[in-house]
């Protein structure tokens, strides 16, 4: 350091003050996210309503800021299947119980894939508090949810995209903490699941529920969750009740865990 003192000590006054500029700022930076991370590793979370889960997550439940991706496990040959798409609205809804705006981001034009209301509003996520803006690559989605993450008035934000980097994913995290607001990945299959900055990242897969009366039922494994103090992934089959028109965990696979046969990465 004595060294680059007097290094920069040669330099001109207006030089040596937009270093020192410089230096303040990256020191704050520096500092902000530190104080970020310790406020979201300590912060209380939103209840999932799942008591199993929420008890496996740090937060009891998933904290208003943060990233979060949900994937496909692609069984079927279809890309975003509908266990994961549903999941990911019942993580969604969460947020939007009683107040706030979710902004979806899609790719394509309006005549593909369109949203079927009632399937939403069973999933608890009302259509009345959605906002659908639609864009032709991962780069207009990526885009669109960065923006919309960081506005004050939208509660979560989600994304539908094939492929995002390791500086996408941060850019995200970024947009989210200043925002204060939840971001949702959902994505196909990946054989290799790269790093990321994402809180949690879940893989899901349709399943059928126990018992005569058919149920809606999902497949849900926890294949990441920072701050948690095992790095095992967990799996549990989770149902429809429609006695109560909730969801529950079905208890012959409370917290087992699962060996995936993707290979993770960061």
């Amino acid at each position: 350091m004595k060294a680059a003192s007097s290094q920069f000590g040669s330099l001109p006054p207006s030089r040596r003050k937009i270093l020192g500029s410089l230096r303040e700022k990256i020191r704050r930076l520096e500092q902000g996210v530190k104080g970020f991370e310790e406020g979201v590793r300590k912060s209380k979370g939103v209840p999932l309503g799942l008591a199993e889960i929420d008890a496996a997550l740090p937060w009891g439940g998933l904290p208003l800021a943060g990233m979060h991706e949900v994937i496909a496990d692609g069984q079927g040959g279809q890309a975003f299947n509908g266990a994961a798409m549903g999941f990911v609205v019942f993580l969604v809804s969460r947020f939007s119980q009683t107040k706030g705006v979710v902004l979806w981001c899609r790719r394509g034009d309006r005549s593909s894939d369109r949203l079927y209301g009632p399937g939403l509003s069973d999933l608890g996520l009302s259509p009345e508090r959605l906002v659908v803006v639609r864009g032709q690559s991962d780069s207009d989605v990526l885009w669109a949810m960065e923006e919309g993450l960081r506005s004050p008035g939208l509660v979560a934000v989600l994304g539908e995209v094939d492929r995002i980097s390791l500086t996408g994913s941060r850019r995200l995290q970024l947009a989210s903490e200043a925002g204060a607001t939840a971001g949702f990945l959902l994505r196909p299959q990946q054989k290799v699941l790269a790093a990321s900055t994402v809180l949690t990242r879940w893989r899901i897969a349709a399943t059928r529920g126990a018992g005569d009366v058919p149920r809606s039922a999902w497949e849900v494994e926890l294949l990441r969750c920072r701050y948690r103090a095992s790095g095992a992934a967990l799996r549990w089959r989770v149902e429809e009740d429609h006695e109560t028109g909730t969801f529950r965990v079905a208890a012959d696979v409370l917290h087992r865990k699962m060996e995936t046969s993707a290979r993770l990465v960061g």
